[in-house]
């Protein structure tokens, strides 16, 4: 039940404050390669998860945490390209820019907490758990693109 709250949390929440307008965060040469980066990330650990057996649950715990470290990465540089253009942001633009910073940040905790359950669902769940992550997971990765193309 909990899983299909943080599901429905992630649709709620999340790409609604992706759409928020930002003019002064537009998009940079290098958010290209970081686009990239998270659709190949993204599609390798959800194929990956994919094949993976209750057995290998730790290696697929492994790759997941890897993946949300380099998402956390993410979330703090889009938070210093922020930081860097505060004084030219207008005060509308600066609340919406926090706002968005504080509801993604809010999002993948709910991932975190998603991934908490994957981590200690048994046998018998695991297949269940795994694909639920994978969608949230999906979910945000895909909210997050459209914040690197618009921001």
């Amino acid at each position: 039940m909990s899983f299909i709250k943080n599901k429905f949390l992630l649709l709620t929440v999340l790409i609604p404050a992706l759409t928020l307008p930002v003019p002064s965060l537009a998009s940079t040469p290098d958010d290209t390669g970081t686009l990239n980066e998270v659709k190949q990330e993204t599609r390798e650990l959800v194929d990956a998860l994919k094949s993976y057996t209750y057995e290998q649950k730790e290696q697929a715990l492994k790759n997941i945490e890897v993946t949300l470290d380099n998402l956390d990465r993410e979330i703090d540089a889009l938070e210093k390209r922020i930081d860097k253009n505060w004084d030219q942001m207008k005060q509308k633009t600066r609340e919406e820019s926090r706002a968005l910073l504080a509801k993604l940040r809010k999002q993948r905790i709910k991932v975190a907490e998603t991934y908490g359950s994957l981590k200690n669902s048994s046998v018998n769940a695991w297949g269940h758990m795994r694909e639920g992550f994978s969608n949230a997971y999906t979910t945000l990765q895909k909210a997050w693109e459209n914040a690197l193309k618009e921001y």
